[in-house]
């Protein structure tokens, strides 16, 4: 009842509650509302306070994944304002390319003078598959088709800057080179070391990142469902076949035989980089893995050198650049570790799903404002007895981190798998 009468003070969605919401409180909710950017188009969700109350690509794409089934007018205004936002040309400067999704827009002095690319940014590698995957699982969710019609020349647009952009090798991945002066990592790890090997070096791009791939396989198998519905039924079959041909592919390249695990990436040599990482636990909420290999991913997602007591760690203790307080190689991400839940149930992981969404309300649990933030440090429970040691610069209130209060509660809820 908290929910629904926060809500109709100022209503973010339509909201159906189907599902057990149990973690989602009158904070939540006040925190939701805050990052809201008002459009003409419908709210849209700011990616975090302080620095990133602005459009992101991946950020508010990422909160649709989470939120969809409960949030579902949200993901609508997310998906027309990225309709809207979406390249038409190509532009070095700014990595635009046809078809592409925006990764931010920045309204700043530098960003207007063109001094820096960010007016509008296109340096993501996954935004534009995130978009696919988010716009048939909001069809899935709704029905509503008069909508998805009505964005279907830029899911296509978003489909044709795969086959034209995106593999400029034809080698079948997607991967990213940067070509402007923005990310040299265009991942979610956007930091500059974040790519590396387990010994430390960092690799070298064009880059093919392991979830990258995932996300990839997912966007086939969404658009062989999506063409149906736009009287493209020739193009079904071909991307099932894409979709296939891929996952045979990755099964084979990006798995590291002596770890029983995934590479986090291929480098420029083909080459994996055999860091042991959080990423390819995305892979398992888009049904990539061979279930041969599913078992094995899992169980190290949650051995002693990936697994903090409060999470999933973003790098293994056990690797060379492994800092518990770096941004991307040794942190926990709620939200990283939300989309990891997503997998584990599809896998059929129910338990660790369960304790993972446990461990992170613990976590929450120990901050003062009860908020889960944007990342906290890679220290396990037992060198800091009991005590969660925070990352001094993250974003709180964080749109992804809200939204992992969403999966926790579907994972936490009695009727989930």
């Amino acid at each position: 009842e908290v929910f629904k009468d926060m809500l109709s003070e100022r209503p973010v969605g339509n909201l159906q509650l189907t599902r057990n919401v149990n973690q989602i409180g009158e904070r939540e909710i006040g925190d939701l509302k805050m990052l809201m950017i008002p459009t003409v188009y419908g709210d849209f969700p700011g990616a975090g306070l302080p620095w990133y109350a602005t459009v992101f690509g991946r950020d508010s794409l990422i909160f649709g994944l989470q939120t969809v089934d409960l949030l579902p007018e949200i993901t609508r205004n997310i998906l027309k304002i990225h309709s809207l936002l979406q390249s038409c040309e190509e532009e070095i400067h700014s990595e635009a390319q046809p078809g592409k999704i925006v990764h931010e827009t920045r309204l700043n002095e530098l960003s207007l003078s063109g001094r820096l690319p960010f007016e509008r940014y296109y340096g993501t590698i996954d935004a534009t598959l995130l978009f696919i995957m988010l716009s048939h699982r909001y069809y899935r969710q709704t029905g509503d088709l008069d909508f998805i019609k009505s964005i279907e020349k830029n899911i296509m647009a978003a489909a044709k800057w795969i086959d034209e952009y995106a593999d400029p090798d034809n080698d079948g991945y997607v991967e990213f080179a940067p070509s402007g002066g923005g990310l040299v990592n265009q991942g979610w790890k956007d930091s500059a070391d974040s790519v590396n090997f387990a010994d430390g070096r960092l690799a070298e791009p064009p880059l093919a990142l392991v979830e990258v791939q995932g996300y990839l396989y997912d966007a086939f198998k969404c658009l062989e469902k999506l063409v149906v519905l736009f009287d493209k039924q020739e193009m079904a079959s071909l991307y099932a076949s894409k979709a296939a041909t891929l996952k045979l592919n990755f099964n084979r390249d990006f798995w590291l035989e002596n770890e029983s695990y995934f590479a986090t990436a291929l480098d420029k040599n083909k080459t994996p980089v055999d860091s042991i990482t959080s990423n390819p636990g995305h892979c398992l909420m888009t049904g990539i893995v061979d279930e041969d290999k599913a078992d094995a991913l899992a169980d190290r997602l949650f051995s002693e050198d990936m697994y903090t007591g409060w999470g999933i760690r973003t790098l293994s203790s056990k690797m060379k650049r492994y800092n518990p307080f770096s941004y991307h190689n040794g942190s926990v991400w709620p939200h990283d570790n939300s989309l990891i839940m997503l997998g584990l149930i599809n896998y059929g992981f129910s338990e660790k799903a369960k304790r993972l969404a446990s461990d992170l309300l613990k976590a929450k649990e120990k901050y003062r404002d009860n908020r889960l933030p944007e990342l906290f440090s890679g220290l396990s429970i037992l060198e800091t007895s009991g005590k969660l040691i925070e990352y001094p610069a993250s974003c709180s209130p964080q749109l992804w981190s809200i939204g992992t209060l969403f999966v926790i509660s579907s994972v936490l809820a009695p009727d989930s798998a």
